[in-house]
């Protein structure tokens, strides 16, 4: 379970569309993703741990909800959706993950590298 694209490089403010597509087959109609992109870099541990406490909604906690710049809908099996963003303003490493618990520490999670 990982993202097909894990690196991403932009410049400071520039936008940028993200697919999230699930490729999952409805005959696993219980594997949900989506993308969340975070105003800063977290571990995988970080990651991990603050994605453990989300409830059946998964929707971001406050704490990183806080910090969050943009995010996807949820997305079926077999479905997709699309958001348009802008990368911060700021040069830096800023990370993206799923936010289903325990999707990120499996390894759907990746950096976006704003220079």
């Amino acid at each position: 379970m990982k993202f097909s694209v894990v690196e991403i490089r932009l410049r400071p403010g520039q936008l940028f569309k993200v697919v999230m597509k699930n490729t999952a087959s409805k005959a696993n109609s219980e594997i949900f993703h989506n993308i969340a992109f975070l105003k800063k870099e977290l571990t995988t541990g970080e990651l991990h741990g603050a994605t453990s406490h989300m409830g059946e909604d998964f929707k971001l906690p406050e704490n990183l909800r806080e910090i969050c710049f943009g995010e996807t809908s949820i997305v079926n099996p077999e479905e997709e959706t699309e958001v348009e963003l802008q990368a911060p303003l700021e040069k830096g490493n800023y990370t993206f993950f799923c936010t289903i618990p325990g999707h990120a520490f499996l390894g759907m999670q990746g950096v976006l590298i704003v220079e």
